[in-house]
């Protein structure tokens, strides 16, 4: 039987880890990501943009480059959900 004797600290550094692992590989599996798009400054928002422009690609957008990154994933997959491929 193993025994770690871990503390209380240890077991919130390790869950700390786990959640940081988590939100990053989620954020690698994104479709912009895996894309390799890369956000730009649009106005005052942040786009994330697939094709050559919004009216004919898809398009997504935020206050920070993260949050226009996952704007454009929700909506790759509204678009591309149900498509035959």
């Amino acid at each position: 039987m193993l025994n770690y004797n871990l503390t209380a600290q240890d077991v919130s550094n390790i869950r700390e880890t786990l959640v940081l692992e988590f939100e990053r590989a989620k954020f690698l599996s994104g479709q912009s990501v895996m894309l390799g798009l890369v956000p730009f400054p649009d106005g005052d928002q942040w786009c994330v943009r697939y094709g050559d422009d919004i009216m004919n690609g898809i398009a997504g957008f935020g206050n920070t480059p993260e949050e226009a990154s996952w704007d454009f994933d929700k909506r790759w997959y509204e678009n591309n959900l149900g498509k035959e491929k």
